[in-house]
């Protein structure tokens, strides 16, 4: 593969359980890193004071424990932006995407041996507090990308008011100090780059996000349906509300959840106050925006994605009666938790989601 040039005293348990949830997910990415570098499972870390009264507060508590986060290996990304003036100008911030791209460089990587004609492209989206570097190290796509041909972008979020990375995705997740940072613009404009190297197929443009990377890759879905063919969300969740997003077209989806998800719960709930939805919710309410059936049905042998359970765990349904350009599926990982230790399986499940379903 070769990387292309580019204080209250007081608070009720609702609060304090809510601030525990963020936590978890600031906490996560401590375990990415354990399971990439084969050491030993994270240690329990210590809570935040009780003394926090507003949500910021909170947060900013529980961001503290987990300020060093990103592993000792990790750098930036070492792509060198374009700026030619005559690549595309998003329509809403009137930005370049090579002055988008110049402020937050994208790690893309493309197979030695790219196929002849357009190929297929996957934004790969980190969790919270994540980066892309870690990413990387966790859903290990690479290898399958070079067998198939496939180039993987993987950009990086902004980091909060504690320096943790984050994507303003939906109002439940991760957007927690209020930023008006254009997360839409910015990814459609990390396609935009690749497309200006590479040649790309428009109809198989894809997105692959876990935890907040997850509810962003749902936003893109929502705003961006015209662009992205497809979305594999590991531990994400979509809008609580439906009417929030109004995709223009139909895009297929796979929700991968596990039942045991100790920070982005299975069956729904919220962080901070701000709901969002189940994970067989999330898969409903995009089988109707895509104009599925109201039935979901098994889909055939269970799956392996989590080394860490025996056999394989994973069951997958699917909606039926979906557009070609629009299936849905839920993948439900029994006893799995929300930093599930992926097996090589992973990967070529997901491509093959992605494989069999382009625009049309």
């Amino acid at each position: 593969m070769r990387r292309a040039p580019v204080a209250s005293p007081d608070i009720d348990q609702s609060s304090r359980n809510a601030r525990l949830r963020v936590h978890g997910l600031v906490v996560a990415v401590a375990v990415v890193i354990a399971a990439c570098s084969g050491s030993g499972p994270a240690g329990s870390p210590s809570t935040a004071s009780d003394a926090a009264s507003a949500p910021a507060a909170a947060v900013a508590d529980v961001a503290t424990t987990v300020a060093d986060a990103t592993p000792a290996t990790a750098s930036p990304a070492t792509t060198t932006a374009s700026t030619d003036p005559s690549l595309p100008e998003d329509a809403t911030t009137g930005a370049t995407t090579g002055a988008l791209i110049e402020a937050r460089p994208v790690d893309v990587i493309v197979p030695d041996d790219l196929p002849d004609g357009p190929v297929p492209l996957v934004v790969v989206l980190h969790g919270y507090s994540g980066t892309a570097d870690v990413q990387q190290q966790y859903f290990r796509f690479q290898d399958a990308a070079a067998v198939r041909g496939v180039i993987l972008a993987y950009p990086d979020g902004t980091p909060d008011r504690r320096d943790l990375r984050f994507w303003n995705a939906t109002d439940a997740c991760c957007n927690f100090f209020g930023s008006d940072v254009d997360d839409v613009a910015y990814l459609a404009a990390v396609v935009d780059h690749v497309r200006s190297l590479h040649t790309v197929d428009p109809k198989r443009i894809f997105l692959a996000g876990h935890s907040n990377g997850g509810f962003m890759s749902y936003r893109l879905a929502c705003e961006r349906a015209d662009l992205f063919a497809a979305v594999v969300s590991l531990a994400g969740a979509t809008y609580a509300d439906p009417l929030d997003c109004s995709p223009s077209e139909p895009v297929s989806i796979a929700q991968v959840h596990g039942t045991v998800d100790e920070v982005i719960a299975y069956d729904g709930g919220d962080i901070i106050g701000n709901e969002y939805p189940s994970a067989a919710v999330t898969a409903a309410t995009w089988a109707a925006y895509n104009g599925c059936d109201t039935v979901i049905e098994p889909l055939g042998d269970a799956i392996d994605v989590d080394r860490d359970l025996a056999g394989a765990e994973t069951t997958v349904a699917r909606f039926g009666d979906c557009p070609s350009t629009g299936a849905v599926e839920l993948w439900t990982i029994a006893d799995g938790r929300h930093i599930p230790k992926l097996t090589d399986g992973f990967a070529d499940a997901v491509f093959d989601f992605f494989d069999a379903h382009p625009k049309g």
